[in-house]
């Protein structure tokens, strides 16, 4: 499992590649699942759309940091 943020330089494919996302921020996860620390010195992660079963979406908290 890993997360991310689609935020600023990330991108989701389209034809004849949809379902494939770019994801320009990605975070480790805690033993509950919840974000932790950005990987370090990552430049993001590409998912092929067979790579993954379901992706979850959260909001973003608009006060405080932009970032999860």
């Amino acid at each position: 499992m890993i997360g991310g943020f689609f935020g600023p330089g990330s991108f989701a494919g389209a034809f004849p590649h949809e379902g494939d996302l770019y994801i320009s921020a990605v975070y480790q996860l805690n033993e509950r699942g919840q974000f932790s620390d950005p990987v370090p010195d990552t430049r993001g992660i590409l998912l092929r759309k067979d790579d993954y079963a379901y992706i979850e979406l959260f909001d973003v908290p608009t006060t405080g940091n932009p970032n999860p």
